[in-house]
């Protein structure tokens, strides 16, 4: 430090420390016990100096005989930041500034912030006025010729980690023991670039110096020495690097909303008890003074600084009604809120004008002029080491920035969304976030999901509540109260319950319309419209897609295939064509708004998407993407199998005339391969089964009715019956010992799939046995696959099917029930009650009877009285339905039901014995439930 002959010189004063505190987090080991001198270098005119690590006291040259420890490069100085209220270090010969304490045998630690504690301690209350002025002297104990002029008193305390300080300051003071009365002080020295790109996001860096030495500004003069110093910059006056100079000015320094300001500026700049006289952003603009007052009030409501008996919601909706006016009201009221938390030593109030700024951010865009300052003042709070204990300040400029990255339109003020967007800043809405956003939220909720989970939920929701029967679903708006509390409830990770199709259709338009990104990103969407006439061209543009942008694509589009079949638009009405129409603008976004372009570019971006729905594969997401295809090569563990790497291929059936079809050693799946399909359980596995062997006779395996020729054993299991489970658990062991392909269906595999026995098997859950093909042709490549998400419709009853008594027909008339019983493994397979639409029920029974000559109908399902419930229907509909298209002696049988569904019903269900026979298969009923039986006019005995 330079110093001038007849000085010597003191460190600014710091907080309160002793003896034995100086040792613990001073120099390092046993050093500072041993060593009571220590050697400084002053970093700019590389003058000597020397400082008592006991009593504080600094001088040029030690005590003669007295311990002195040498400057080396390893030598850290440790100083004390008041703003944190933490240690840093500073190494004087390298530059280098950080918050960890350095380690190491060879490293010593100058604790320069303690040592003017300790001189306090030593020379008593003379320092009292010294601490207030932060400037010290003392008289010299050695004396020393220095031909620098520059001199004076040391503040090693204005060096900061982020700023980087080191300030020099003249004085002019003159005196007889003081050489010409100069001072020395150190200069503000800057940061290494490195460390100051990086000082808002990243807590503890060491950065390497990237200059030889510091820029040094101008002094100052001796008026303006002592306020220069409370201008000095700490750890939480970190500004933007554009906005950032090299060596900033220290004297009669500006900026506006600085978090450290001079005790002149701070009612200016800071936070302030009195209404401004003038407007922030426009001093000129008298207009503005009204809503600035006006504002101001406002926000010292809601902080707590002025008292209101108005609610902090009614408070914060009439600031943004006012702010959302005029964009130079905007403007006005973020600059106030910024000046109030500036300088704000209030915690409650800090936090309470962080919440508004982060609410009045949801419903007004900043113009250029206040645009750049809100950056650098988030930019500034972005550091979690400026966090108050009461007040996380980082977390609040996170949240202001990501409202001011999104381009949706901003909301209207009203006291529902101002609730709603207080309640968003702690708890993020999976509406409006990005993809990476929503992935990274649900990580630890959903490992498993590979799609986000609001959009699985709510195409599993819109198939639940009926869409594929909904007339102009997508089309149809649902009701606005209905999709305001749903949307709140799929917020909080709640999947609601829902009746409308048009509720779920209408929140998934609005979630991918609200994607910050659309799905098609920007820089594509020209080359989208280009492609809207070519397939091959659209279809590798959405290949181009970041995968979770083409994941979520490909899964909207499967559920549009699924809604454009033809059986399913003769209920909805909305085709290709009229899917594509609504759902297009949702995941394009033309950012054109000229009303020509627009119109144009609609057209052409309907073209784009209804060719995607018509050519795009998206076999391998159909399934929900839940990752619940496993892959075992071998004998070796389960293992997870990407589901883009199953195939499907499409087959015609095989000429049974034909002779000359390879056997079993063919490799081509169900080319002369042979399946046997084993069944247990009710009617409803029966009629499963039968579904099963049509669909592989119509791919070309031979269905075998015995075992023992087969190279595939597929075995459709029941969960009612213990001994059922068991003798399928014995039929794997011994398919397995004979070398059969096993693969297990039904409820047992769907509710029990991690059965140690079922542990190196194919699985085909219940509501996937539309694709028993795929899952054989895997099962014979020596692949193991498992199927068991539900979240997909369920089969339809137009598929083929290979009966088991060719004058019986087994029709399922709904799946799963509506009852919640504690261990039922039916309902855990099943699910909920979801009954198939009346008219498929009476046309499938209809082509049975006149078109394939079957005899019989046995009506199935878990619980049959329940059907229609889900649908605004009852059993007797279904029934009076069917006796219009049965033929004269046929025979109709019922299949199981609970009592509390069907006794209400049994009256109506008498039918004249002269047109058909009516049995009922089983009622769960006791002894005590005669009646029903004698209603029907059958006995107890009479019932199979």
């Amino acid at each position: 430090m330079s110093i001038n002959d007849g000085e010597t010189v003191e460190i600014a004063p710091r907080p309160p420390s002793n003896n034995a505190e100086f040792y613990e987090n001073g120099s390092t080991g046993s050093r500072a016990a041993n060593v009571e001198w220590v050697e400084i270098v002053e970093p700019q005119s590389r003058q000597t100096m020397y400082a008592n690590l006991v009593t504080g006291q600094c001088a040029w040259e030690p005590p003669t005989g007295a311990n002195v420890k040498t400057t080396h490069q390893n030598q850290w100085w440790e100083l004390f930041d008041s703003k944190t209220g933490r240690y840093y270090y500073y190494n004087a010969s390298s530059s280098v500034t950080k918050w960890q304490k350095p380690t190491g045998t060879d490293i010593d630690i100058i604790p320069l912030a303690k040592l003017q504690t300790l001189k306090e301690n030593t020379e008593g209350g003379a320092s009292a006025k010294i601490r207030r002025t932060c400037e010290t002297q003392t008289s010299p104990s050695v004396r020393r010729v220095a031909n620098k002029v520059v001199t004076g008193p040391v503040f090693a305390q204005n060096i900061s980690p982020e700023t980087g300080v080191v300030t020099f300051r003249s004085n002019s003071q003159n005196s007889q023991n003081t050489l010409n009365g100069m001072q020395s002080s150190f200069e503000w020295m800057s940061l290494d670039e490195e460390l100051s790109e990086r000082a808002a996001s990243e807590y503890g860096a060491n950065p390497p110096s990237t200059r030889n030495g510091p820029p040094y500004g101008a002094f100052p003069t001796a008026a303006s020495a002592s306020s220069t110093l409370s201008h000095a910059p700490s750890s939480d006056s970190i500004p933007a690097r554009s906005s950032r100079s090299a060596s900033p000015p220290v004297t009669g320094r500006k900026s506006l909303f600085s978090s450290v300001t001079s005790t002149k500026s701070k009612n200016k700049n800071g936070w302030s008890k009195d209404a401004p006289k003038n407007s922030l952003t426009q001093p000129d603009n008298k207009q503005l003074r009204k809503e600035t007052t006006a504002l101001f009030k406002l926000i010292q409501s809601y902080m707590g600084d002025r008292k209101s008996k108005t609610s902090p919601e009614q408070v914060a909706l009439s600031f943004c009604e006012l702010a959302v006016k005029k964009p130079e009201i905007a403007d006005e009221a973020i600059a106030l809120l910024m000046q109030q938390l500036s300088d704000n030593e209030k915690p409650d109030s800090l936090r309470r004008g962080w919440e508004l700024l982060t609410i009045v951010l949801a419903f007004i865009f900043p113009t250029e002029t206040i645009s750049e300052k809100l950056n650098e003042f988030l930019n500034k709070h972005l550091d979690p080491i400026f966090d108050l204990p009461e007040v996380s300040t980082s977390y609040f400029s996170q949240q202001c920035i990501k409202r001011l990255s999104k381009v949706i339109a901003r909301l209207k003020p009203t006291l529902s969304t101002i609730q709603e967007t207080k309640i968003h800043i702690f708890r993020p809405p999976l509406f409006s976030a990005s993809l990476e956003e929503l992935m990274q939220m649900q990580s630890e909720k959903f490992p498993e999901l590979k799609l986000p989970w609001l959009l699985t939920t709510l195409i599993e929701l819109l198939y639940q509540s009926g869409g594929r029967r909904t007339e102009g679903l997508f089309r149809v708006a649902g009701d606005p109260e209905q999709l305001a509390t749903a949307r709140g409830q799929l917020d909080g990770w709640l999947a609601p319950k829902m009746h409308d199709a048009n509720v779920p259709a209408g929140l998934l338009k609005l979630w991918l319309r609200q994607l910050p990104v659309p799905l098609i990103l920007p820089n594509l969407y020209q080359r989208a419209l280009v492609a809207s006439d070519t397939p091959a061209e659209a279809i590798r543009l959405v290949d181009l897609l970041p995968e979770i942008n083409r994941l979520v694509l490909v899964r909207v589009i499967a559920l549009l295939q699924d809604l454009s079949r033809e059986e399913v638009v003769a209920k909805t009405k909305m085709d290709t064509s009229n899917l594509a129409m609504v759902i297009a603008p949702n995941i394009l976004r033309c950012e054109s708004e000229d009303p020509r372009v627009i119109f144009e570019n609609t057209r052409r971006e309907m073209s784009f998407l209804k060719v995607l729905i018509i050519n795009y594969d998206t076999t391998f997401i159909q399934n929900g993407y839940k990752m619940d295809i496993e892959d075992i090569v071998g004998r070796g563990p389960v293992g997870s199998r990407d589901a883009a790497e199953i195939k499907i291929r499409t087959r015609k059936q095989l000429p049974k005339e034909k002779e000359d079809v390879p056997n079993v050693d063919s490799m081509v799946p169900g080319v002369g391969q042979k399946v046997w399909v084993r069944t247990w359980g009710c009617s409803h596995n029966t009629s499963d089964s039968e579904y099963m062997a049509g669909l592989l006779q119509q791919a070309g395996y031979d269905v075998l009715k015995e075992g023992e020729a087969a190279d595939v054993w597929v075995l459709n299991s029941c969960t009612v019956k213990t001994p059922s489970e068991q003798q399928a658990n014995n039929l794997v062991v011994q398919g397995q010992e004979q070398g059969k392909k096993i693969i297990m269906a039904g409820c047992v595999s769907q509710a029990a799939p991690s059965e140690p026995w079922l542990q190196n098997v194919s699985i085909v859950g219940v509501k996937q046995i539309d694709r028993i093909v795929e899952v054989v042709e895997e099962t014979l490549k020596g692949n193991k696959v498992r199927l068991l998400t539900r979240n997909r419709p369920d089969a339809l009853l137009s598929l083929p099917k290979m009966r088991k008594n060719e004058l019986i027909e087994v029709l399922s008339i709904s799946t799963g029930c509506l009852n919640n019983c504690t261990y039922c493994k039916t309902k855990m397979a099943r699910g909920d009650l979801v009954s198939y639409p009346l008219e498929d029920l009476v046309e499938q029974a209809r082509a049975a009877f006149h078109d394939e000559g079957v005899k019989e109908l046995w009506l199935t399902s878990e619980d049959l009285g329940a059907w229609g419930r889900d649908i605004n229907l009852v059993l007797p509909d279904l029934l009076n339905a069917l006796v219009k298209v049965i033929p004269d002696g046929s025979m109709m049988r019922l299949g199981m039901t609970n009592p509390p569904y069907i006794l209400d019903h049994l009256e109506t269900m008498s039918f004249p014995k002269d047109e058909f026979s009516l049995s009922m298969d089983c009622i769960r009923l006791g002894d005590s439930y005669g009646e029903p039986f004698r209603l029907l006019g059958t006995t107890h005995d009479g019932i199979a």
